[in-house]
């Protein structure tokens, strides 16, 4: 897998991205003279190798929803006829880790892993998070290892990716009403307790640190036997902090993302911003383009994680054509 910087280029596209190429893929949607070159472009961009458009399990679950079959399959032989079956692993916190261990192993002066290339990988594995396993039900027969190796290669085919996109479409909701609920009340408690905009910022991003960050943090320590302060010390700097935070960029952009959207006052915590805030924590640290909704691309812009990231966010997807 090439490195963030070379070639391929990594594109994350949205939702909304993918179904507007496929519209015009398939005829649905005429946008101009300037969408068939786009469309061009990130067909030639795939078959040349030039550039890597994973989908995440997000795209997967969005486009399950469909219920018009026929929308719904040729959405998914257009995403995976340019996605290659590649991905983005959901675990958040599985590369938080990878990104924790990694600053550690510099200070140490130790061989550091390419994160890159494992969070973003081909197969069905990668995209849900788990291998596949083969087991005999109601108390079968056992089936043959020549047979396991064969069915779990098919399952990290793209044939496999496609028909799970031709189930029964899911119900679920991202998250409950009463979950969002209760961020709206956390979003509404830091307002009233925090007047102060930096020190609210300050207070977010400690807290966030000391729930999600520490105890993983915690478990590295002790692994490699190093003392407990070896990385958060009782008189760290601002600058040492933020340079510890900068070192693990998915969850700056996990933090990030969920605070200035909690600055959002007047919008409603959304169903589908729990998803989108996930994925994105993924996808800007490890693609170099990312296209994705206004709210997002203006917050990223503001946050100066653009910057921080060294990838390029927009909203536009016709931006594209300045890099393909």
């Amino acid at each position: 897998m090439a490195q963030k910087g070379k070639e391929p280029l990594v594109i994350y596209l949205d939702q909304k991205c993918w179904i507007e190429l496929a519209r015009l893929y398939f005829g649905k949607e005429e946008k101009g003279q300037q969408s068939k070159v786009l469309l061009a472009k990130i067909e030639t961009a795939v078959k040349e190798n030039k550039a890597l458009f994973p989908i995440t399990l997000t795209n997967y679950d969005e486009a399950l929803r469909r219920n018009n079959m026929e929308s719904r399959k040729k959405l998914a032989y257009f995403m995976f006829k340019i996605s290659q079956g590649y991905s983005f692993q959901p675990d958040v916190k599985k590369t938080i880790h990878m990104e924790m261990s990694n600053f550690i192993f510099k200070k140490l002066s130790r061989p550091t892993v390419d994160i890159r290339s494992a969070v973003l990988e081909h197969g069905v594995s990668n995209l849900v998070g788990a291998k596949a396993t083969i087991t005999s039900k109601n108390g079968g027969k056992p089936v043959p290892e020549e047979v396991k190796a064969q069915l779990l290669t098919l399952a990290e085919s793209t044939w496999a990716l496609n028909y799970l996109l031709n189930i029964s479409p899911t119900k679920e909701n991202y998250v409950t009403q009463e979950e969002i609920d209760i961020m709206e009340r956390s979003r509404r408690d830091l307002l009233l307790k925090y007047k102060d905009n930096d020190l609210r910022y300050r207070f977010y991003f400690a807290q966030s640190i000391l729930e999600l960050l520490l105890p993983e943090l915690a478990k590295i320590l002790y692994d490699l036997n190093l003392p407990h302060d070896f990385i958060i010390k009782r008189d760290m700097s601002r600058k040492d902090m933020d340079e510890f935070l900068e070192a693990i960029p998915t969850a700056l952009c996990l933090f990030t993302l969920s605070y200035y959207r909690d600055q959002l006052y007047d919008r409603p915590i959304q169903a589908n911003d729990f998803n989108d805030i996930w994925f994105l924590s993924l996808a800007i640290p490890y693609s170099d383009v990312v296209i994705t909704e206004r709210m997002w691309t203006g917050i990223c812009e503001n946050s100066k994680l653009c910057e921080k990231c060294n990838t390029k966010v927009f909203s536009s997807i016709y931006k594209l054509l300045d890099y393909l």
